[in-house]
Parts: C-alpha cells; sequence; structure tokens
C-alpha cells in the first residue's frame, strides 16, 4: 500500500494487491477506485507508487508492467510511457514516483539501479545512479520524494538510508546507515518518504514498525510508533504522505489500513482511524 495526497485534501491509496487506486476525502470517506488486474490501459499489476501534481492528477508506478500511468482526478487515464528495458524511458520494476512543482516526474527504477527524470510531457530529461552502497548508488526498492526547493529524496531500502540530491542528481547527503538497525536516525527497511510545506522528512521505517521525521538535511527531531491492532501486534509503514495543513497519512500494509496522525506534540500523538475498504 502507498498513499499520496492532492491540494485539497483528498487521499489516494494504492493497493498493490488488488490492483486499484482508492480515492477518499479527508475525512476518510470513499469516493471512488479504479483500475483492475492486467496489462491493458488503466489496470495495473502489482503497483507501487503513487504521486499526485498540482492539478491533481494522479501518477500510478505500475511495477509489474513495467511503466508509468497518469490519471486525471477522476481516475481517466491521460496516457502511460515504459515498457521493460534499460535504456532511458524504459523501466525494470519502478517503484517510488514524485512530482515537483513544475510538473517534473521523478522514478525510481528500481531494477536499473537508478532515478529517471521526466519533464509534463512524460518526455526523457535525465538519468542518474546505480548498484552499490557508494553515494548517490542504490540497492533495493526506491522511493522518492520531492521539496518545495526541487531537492529530492531517495529511500534506499537496501541500504538502510536515505539520499538527498538537487533536480539535476547532484548529491548532497545521506543518513542513516549501511546496516539494518534500530536507534535514532537509524532504519531497517526503510520504504516510504514525504516532505512537509516546511521542508521536514518523514521517512516510513517499515522493519522498526515506526515513522521517523527530520530535518531538510537529514537531522533527527522525533519518531511515533505504528500501533497495532487486537489481532497483530504491530504496524508496519509501508507509505507515508504529508497534506498541505500537516497532517500525516501511514499505509499500515500488515493491518491493511490507512492511519491519520495531528501533529500535537514532539512525539507526534494523535487521532487515528481505518480509512480504507478492503486491503
Amino acid at each position: 500500500m502507498s498513499v499520496a495526497v492532492d491540494s485539497h485534501g483528498n487521499v489516494f491509496v494504492l493497493d498493490k494487491d488488488d490492483n486499484r487506486v482508492q480515492k477518499f476525502n479527508a475525512e476518510g470517506v470513499f469516493m471512488k477506485e479504479w483500475g483492475g488486474s492486467g496489462s491493458n490501459d488503466g489496470t495495473f499489476d502489482r503497483p507501487h507508487g503513487i504521486a499526485v501534481d498540482k492539478e491533481g492528477n494522479v501518477y500510478v508506478a505500475d511495477t509489474y508492467n513495467h511503466r508509468i500511468q497518469k490519471f486525471d482526478p477522476s481516475g481517466t487515464l491521460i496516457y502511460k510511457w515504459g515498457i521493460k528495458g534499460a535504456h532511458v524511458s524504459q523501466f525494470d520494476m519502478p517503484t517510488g514516483i514524485t512530482v515537483d512543482i513544475h510538473g517534473n516526474v521523478y522514478v525510481g527504477d528500481s531494477g536499473n539501479y537508478r532515478i529517471q527524470k521526466f519533464d509534463n510531457n512524460s518526455r526523457f530529461v535525465l538519468k542518474w545512479g546505480k548498484e552499490g552502497s557508494e553515494p548517490g548508488e542504490f540497492k533495493g526498492d526506491l522511493w522518492l520524494a520531492v521539496d518545495t526547493k526541487g531537492y529530492v529524496f531517495v529511500s534506499d531500502e537496501m541500504n538502510q538510508r536515505i539520499q538527498k540530491f538537487d533536480g539535476s542528481g547532484t548529491f548532497i547527503t545521506a543518513w542513516g546507515g549501511r546496516t539494518f538497525t534500530y536507534g535514532k536516525g537509524k532504519f531497517a527497511m526503510p520504504t516510504g518518504v514525504a516532505v512537509d510545506s516546511r521542508g521536514d522528512v518523514y521517512v516510513a521505517d517499515f522493519g522498526n514498525n515506526r515513522i521517523q521525521k527530520f530535518t531538510n538535511n537529514g537531522e533527527y527531531l522525533s519518531h511515533w510508533n505504528i500501533p497495532g491492532t487486537l489481532l497483530r501486534k504491530y504496524g508496519w509503514p509501508y507509505g507515508v504522505a504529508v497534506s498541505t495543513d500537516g497532517i500525516v497519512y501511514v499505509a499500515d500494509l500488515e493491518n491493511e489500513r490507512v492511519l491519520k496522525f495531528d501533529q500535537k506534540g514532539p512525539d507526534f500523538p494523535g487521532e487515528w482511524k481505518k480509512i480504507t475498504k478492503g486491503k
């Protein structure tokens, strides 16, 4: 499960197991859904990443179909691009996706260990990355976020770190570590990443069952654990998104729900509720 929020506070939940996008309002009221299993236009095969641009258009990283699909806010397909491969504008298991304020689209092309950047008409702009653990190198699934200044944050899953780049792919900094571990600022398979309007960075620290919050340059600020249920002891945060008014939405993969948090203190206690229908 992944999650994105538009400028009106509508929440889009990408359900990779049921191959669909669900749309809810800010209070969790179901509005509509689209998708289905397959490789035809508008259908998906285990999609992983979702993003929304400033016009409300929805981008889906259709992972096992090795393509990106763009929809209008009502779920009508606008266009698609990509086939399996390693050339530019081709993908191998794309996972994360994000869109900057200018409409540029960044895709975590995980199987090719790189980030690809496209303009708002899906034209290729540039790429960066290769397999490895040095700065600017990647390993595992790649999840993305971009701030209002155009800095790109990559959740580098199997390197257990976040990497920050400028919009041209120049490495800025990184934080976390190369080992699966617990501790402030450390990660155990980080997945989703999001940036709020102030530039603070939120990371779904999947293996540690928590969300961590950092400054724009990686200074640890706080964290909070994802609660479990009567049937399961822990929550497993997979995706994270932040609305323009600072509400944090977390996709809990293990419990098949989305949690909604208010920011009410240093550890971010707040109300939460299940807002998904089904998986």
